[in-house]
């Protein structure tokens, strides 16, 4: 299961989101693009130039902290991990195709809308043996506010492909909704996914509950992860050191 909160993260999670398969991307979708639909950033010098909303520089910044420490897990040096490139990318079909040799990013964050109420789908009760139907949430496709794709077909897209997400990012409306949805697929370990409400695209990246809270511009629980991450990271340490030193004596 997907964990949404830092508070989740403890160091044996940690352990076992080290032992995983990443890709070494940091994908960014639904970036915006010129009139010839190329997008407008090529690295973060671009960013720099031209900012999107305040705050992407810090999710971009937290998810590679979250990254580093996890990778350090096995490899136990500051020195030598894998490193993340950085791809932008004006859809997120243009990361999850659901071909088998397709692979997942390690952390991705999509700069898209959420809509809670995209598709009707007919599910079935096991025990009252009926069938029902409920609503299923979507995903801009790209950054514009139209073209959506059902959550559950990203999700399946993702579990066809190879390779976990160690971080995902959904700054946008109904992100816990989505969360839910696309941890179905089993690939994706940490989500930060805060709203399950409809947010402003100016204040997606901020911390609160509601539209007014958010114009505190307050960023902390994207540190929070990163905290948590090096707190986890201290523990799986020493539980694996001292775990190791016990294998010596005993021979």
């Amino acid at each position: 299961m997907a964990l949404t909160q830092p508070e989740q993260l403890n160091a044996e999670r940690l352990a076992r989101m080290a032992e995983q398969t990443y890709n070494h991307t940091l994908a960014i979708t639904g970036v915006p693009v010129n009139a010839d639909g190329i997008p407008i950033w090529r690295s973060l010098d671009d960013v720099v130039r031209h900012p999107e909303a305040h705050g992407l520089l810090t999710a971009i910044e937290s998810a590679v902290h979250v990254h580093r420490w996890t990778m350090m897990l096995n490899l136990g040096s500051f020195n030598r991990f894998p490193h993340l490139d950085i791809e932008f990318h004006p859809t997120l079909e243009d990361v999850f195709t659901g071909h088998p040799d397709g692979r997942n990013p390690a952390v991705w964050i999509h700069l898209g809308h959420g809509m809670l109420e995209h598709r009707l789908e007919e599910e079935h009760d096991d025990d009252e043996h009926e069938a029902f139907h409920r609503w299923l949430p979507g995903l801009s496709r790209g950054e514009d506010d139209a073209a959506y794709i059902s959550v559950k077909e990203v999700s399946r897209r993702i579990q066809q492909q190879q390779g976990d997400l160690l971080f995902v990012a959904l700054p946008l409306c109904y992100a816990q909704q989505i969360a839910a949805v696309l941890a179905q697929s089993g690939r994706i370990h940490t989500v930060h996914a805060p709203t399950d409400f409809a947010v402003n695209a100016t204040l997606q990246f901020y911390d609160g509950e509601d539209n007014a809270a958010r114009l505190s511009q307050s960023l902390g629980s994207w540190g929070a992860w990163v905290r948590a991450t090096e707190e986890a990271w201290r523990e799986a340490l020493l539980a694996k050191y001292e775990s190791g030193f016990g294998e010596k004596k005993s021979k």
